[in-house]
């Protein structure tokens, strides 16, 4: 069930749950409703709106004292599905080192095992109905052992990107509580210094109070990082006083153009990198360094891929533009679609290399660059805003 606190009946509302799960993204619901499916009670407390693609809240604001970073601004979105109604994602596993002592020397490790995680893969893929099989490819060393390794991402299709859409029967059947315009503003800890209470506010001022015996935070990196602030704040910052981590530290993937390439045969760049279509989903090679590069260099992960930037007057810039539509649930705009039949003779040749080379068709006159994609350690200090 699926319930709006701004337009809740009565000022305070309350609810019982086992867990209360904070986000109602891919991580969020996806974790409700594989606790449901085993017979524990959830709620689910998030900020948007029930139909998501919420991405200019006021909450998404940041104060920058430093270089500005685009993902805090355009990458967050709040609303049922989370950032997944606008971007969905590849799925690409982690390598072993990744889980092990970090590669760049940094401290702290996961507190799980490569193992533990490795036994859910097979369930994503079902999930999100991608192919199941290898990530490498072969040209890929099978020992790891040279300087970089070939590996190949699996993309959802479009409709299934969105995971509010992906899981919406289960949400509508389901005995799930799940509360939307909810902002989590406040935390109560019981005896035993464990979070009992989550209190969560509506635009209107509308309150809820949800009593749980767990509470998981799955908001996103950002998000999630504003929450446990808010959470030590209210407590006198003795929670997270003793390793002095939190705030600290933003753990991302950043991304810039390392290199402009200039093709020298054009169809062969396509063929080798352009996204390729696999059984309902798409698949993009991505060059990473070996684990034997990493710990020689004491370098963080990290991979490269070629992007294309294109004219967003271009059809396949409409043709994206409608996909996302469809993303969302919503209709392709007008001008969209106009855009992309006034390029017939471009759309007539993407389509002969969807179903005769099985390859998405790069866009005229496109910018090829290799695009670096990079783990961060960056000495970023969040601070969180009291008026909360």
């Amino acid at each position: 069930m699926i319930r709006d606190l701004q337009e809740a009946d009565t000022p305070v509302s309350s609810c019982v749950a086992e867990v209360a799960v904070i986000g109602g993204g891919i991580a969020g619901l996806m974790l409700a409703t594989r606790l449901e499916k085993h017979g524990i009670s959830v709620a689910v407390v998030e900020s948007g709106p029930r139909n998501g693609g919420c991405d200019d809240d006021p909450l998404n604001e940041v104060e920058y004292t430093g270089q500005t970073y685009r993902a805090a601004d355009e990458g967050r979105v709040r609303g049922i599905g989370g950032t997944s109604v606008k971007w969905g994602g590849a799925m690409l596993p982690f390598l072993p080192c990744d889980m092990e002592a970090h590669t760049a020397g940094w401290t702290g490790e996961w507190p799980v095992k490569y193992a533990e995680v490795e036994e859910y893969y097979g369930a994503i893929e079902r999930q999100f109905r991608l192919p199941s099989g290898t990530y490498q490819t072969e040209s890929t060393c099978a020992d790891a052992a040279g300087d970089f390794i070939l590996r190949s991402a699996k993309w959802p299709s479009f409709k299934r990107r969105n995971i509010a859409r992906l899981l919406k029967r289960d949400l509508e059947t389901s005995s799930l509580q799940i509360w939307v315009n909810a902002t989590a503003t406040r935390f109560e800890l019981d005896a035993s210094g464990r979070v009992s209470k989550v209190h969560a506010t509506a635009p209107s001022g509308n309150k809820l109070e949800v009593a749980a015996s767990r509470v998981v935070i799955a908001s996103g990196a950002i998000e999630s990082t504003r929450l446990l602030l808010l959470l030590d704040s209210h407590q006198s910052n003795r929670i997270f006083k003793r390793d002095g981590q939190l705030g600290h530290y933003l753990h991302d993937h950043l991304s810039t153009a390392a290199a402009q390439i200039v093709p020298v045969d054009l169809k062969k760049l396509n063929t080798t990198f352009g996204l390729k279509f696999s059984r309902g989903g798409m698949r993009d090679l991505r060059i990473e360094p070996s684990p034997t590069l990493r710990r020689r260099n004491g370098l963080p992960a990290a991979f490269a891929h070629v992007s294309a930037a294109s004219d967003g007057r271009c059809a396949f810039a409409a043709l994206r533009d409608i996909y996302r539509n469809l993303q969302r649930s919503a209709r392709p705009e007008p001008a969209s679609v106009a855009t992309a039949a006034r390029d017939a003779p471009w759309l007539l040749r993407a389509a002969w290399w969807r179903f005769g080379r099985g390859r998405l068709l790069y866009p005229r006159a496109a910018r090829f660059d290799l695009t670096l994609v990079i783990e961060q350690h960056g000495r970023i200090r969040y601070a969180v805003d009291e008026a909360l």
